[in-house]
Formats: C-alpha cells, sequence, structure tokens
C-alpha cells in the first residue's frame, strides 16, 4: 500500500502493467488500487464477526468474482495467497491476531 501511495505521488504519464493495456494515469490507477484493498481489508475485517478462524477460511470469507465453491482448485490456492497478504495487514494494522497455542493457526479480531 506505501508503494502504491508513493506511486500516486510520482509524475508518470503511462504505465505499462503486468497484464491488459496501457495505464494512461497511473497516479488515479494507483489511487483505485489503494481503495479497493481498503474495502477489501475493512470487508475481511467485518467478516471475522466474533469467529477465530484459520487463513483457509479467511480466504472462504472474503469477496470474490465468484461463489467460493465456484473457484478452482488452482483459484483457491491463488486465493489462499491473496488472503494471507490481506491477513497479514490487519496483522500489521493491530486489527487481527494469531490466538496463542492455536493449530493450526487461528485469527481473531483484537
Amino acid at each position: 500500500m506505501d508503494s502504491l501511495r508513493r506511486v500516486q505521488s510520482m509524475n508518470v504519464t503511462r504505465g505499462l502493467g503486468a497484464h491488459g493495456l496501457p495505464i494512461d494515469d497511473v497516479a488515479a490507477r494507483a489511487g483505485e488500487l489503494v481503495e479497493h484493498h481498503g474495502e477489501r481489508l475493512d470487508h475481511l475485517y467485518d467478516a471475522f464477526g466474533d469467529d477465530e478462524i484459520t487463513v483457509w477460511q479467511v480466504a472462504e470469507r472474503m469477496k470474490w468474482y465468484k461463489s467460493w465453491a465456484a473457484i478452482s482448485p488452482m483459484g483457491k490456492t491463488m486465493a489462499l495467497s491473496e488472503a494471507a497478504a490481506h491477513l497479514r495487514h490487519l496483522v500489521t494494522r493491530n486489527q487481527v491476531a494469531q490466538v496463542p497455542g492455536s493449530s493450526p493457526a487461528l485469527f481473531a479480531r483484537v
């Protein structure tokens, strides 16, 4: 997120992403991504409720482009990686913490 905010402040006129069309307004696109990830983090925090959940359950509770049941096994593997990244952000912000002594690791809101 910090990197995206730095990109927002750069005077870049055109960007070439890893996929898709060239980006004509890099600062605006960086801002969209910051907002998108902020919304995902807020949604994920709310999705915890009062539950203690595993990283897999974190992935299940995130909003995806289709239902969790409809996502392919390979897609779920990639989703698990993204879920872990979002979970790390929530832990870093002290919004979520690992439940001490849990195995497999469980996480809960602070």
